[in-house]
């Protein structure tokens, strides 16, 4: 790539001394034109005649008049042309096809790979779809099983209530009884200790003899199973 500046520039130089050639040889004045002008009108006329209307197509690169022939110059173009087709000219046209083929194919890449970022977008898209509809399905079936568990729990936690409930009053039940029991117990205990005191202040120990006497009396006259089975 950095040959082709180079090139142009030697192309360039080339076609300007190739023009500037042909304006020397085409602005040459004519030979002996320092002669009075009576005496070169009629050879100037004779060998402009002799000569076509003064153009020459086949002479020296410089000849009598001091003007390039035409054919060399024709010539000298076509060499010029041909250098720089050979130089510049083929070499542009390699790199423009080069680089027209290296873009098209960068081009028909990002194409691809557009198409295959559509694709995956596309993929996404489905995918994000089916996650909503997943994602509705699982809310849906974890409020149903909320709900479940709600009614469970609540109705577990009545049960326990009334369980604890229940228990409470049996407790409750079995405590008065017990405090019912004891006062009972309390209460007889205060009578006969009372009517202990009474007896003894109203019985005297005569009494007392004669009871002990009577008891054991109806003790040995009463049956032996009688006996053993007698008042406590």
């Amino acid at each position: 790539m950095s040959r082709i500046p180079r090139v142009m520039s030697f192309a360039t130089w080339l076609a300007l001394a190739n023009l500037a050639l042909a304006n020397v040889a085409l602005a040459a004045p004519a030979h002996g034109e320092a002669a009075p002008a009576a005496h070169a009108a009629a050879p100037a006329a004779g060998h402009e005649a002799a000569h076509g209307g003064g153009i020459e197509w086949i002479s020296p690169i410089f000849g009598n008049t001091g003007k390039t022939g035409l054919l060399w110059i024709l010539i000298n173009f076509a060499v010029l042309m041909w250098l720089l087709e050979k130089l510049l000219f083929s070499k542009l046209r390699a790199s423009t096809a080069r680089k027209s083929d290296e873009i098209k194919s960068q081009l028909d890449r990002a194409s691809a790979a557009r198409e295959q970022a559509e694709g995956v977008m596309k993929d996404v898209r489905a995918r994000l779809a089916r996650m909503d509809g997943e994602v509705e399905e699982i809310l849906t079936e974890a409020r149903s099983r909320a709900a479940a568990d709600r009614s469970r729990i609540i109705a577990a936690a009545e049960a326990e209530a009334e369980r604890i409930r229940q228990s409470a009053i049996a407790a409750a039940e079995r405590e008065g009884e017990l405090r019912r029991r004891q006062l009972e117990k309390e209460i007889v205990d205060r009578a006969v200790a009372r009517a202990e005191v009474l007896l003894r202040e109203r019985i005297g120990a005569a009494d007392q003899v004669r009871m002990v006497d009577d008891y054991i009396r109806q003790a040995a006259s009463a049956p032996l199973g009688a006996a053993e089975g007698g008042p406590s």
